[in-house]
């Protein structure tokens, strides 16, 4: 049984890496979402909008940051679940045991990422903060409104986790739940 909840479980948090993590709003609307690949190559999909002043999250070819914390879980999430599926066709224990190692190494990575902050918003916010260009090139004495008035929408800027992003985290604590119920058991049958 546990060999198939670590198989399910890992097999979950690798399709919750494509679902969005991480949404863009700017005074309550969102602007953009990126998922947990898209984190990890500093893309993000940007909202449908109907007019055509619609801001852009980020021109081509701009990246809204790389997230090696996303990078680092999603290799440890493939390989728990080599893990898990070696586990179940081989019926070794060992690699259970190596199955929740690595999605509590994952679980780590993420919740560290979600501590430091998301990528995204440090690049969205040093963009904003940049001095505009033409203004500054051609002596204007308005640059300085362009400063805070970019200023005032990086403090709109909210970049926020999505649900995708605790689906994730749902999906790795399950096999390092079980980790922790195995070494608990180990532990208790060494004291008897």
């Amino acid at each position: 049984m546990i060999p198939k909840l670590n198989l399910v479980s890992a097999l979950a948090a690798l399709v919750f890496f494509f679902l969005p993590w991480v949404r863009i709003e700017c005074r309550g609307e969102r602007m953009a979402t990126q998922t947990g690949v898209q984190m990890i190559l500093g893309s993000a999909t940007a909202t449908e909008r109907t007019d055509k002043d619609a801001v852009k999250v980020s021109r081509e070819g701009d990246s809204l940051g790389h997230s090696y914390w996303a990078g680092f879980a999603l290799v440890a999430v493939i390989g728990a679940l080599l893990m898990a599926l070696a586990a179940l066709i081989v019926g070794r224990r060992d690699l259970d045991h190596g199955c929740g190692i690595l999605c509590v190494v994952a679980l780590a990575c993420l919740l560290l990422q979600l501590s430091v902050g998301f990528p995204a918003e440090r690049a969205i916010r040093e963009e904003l903060a940049k001095p505009p260009a033409q203004a500054a090139a051609a002596g204007d004495p308005l640059g300085g409104l362009g400063q805070a008035l970019a200023g005032e929408v990086a403090r709109a800027v909210r970049v926020a986790p999505a649900p995708g992003f605790y689906w994730e985290l749902g999906a790795l604590a399950l096999p390092a739940l079980i980790l922790g119920n195995a070494f608990l058991d180990r532990i208790k049958a060494k004291d008897s």
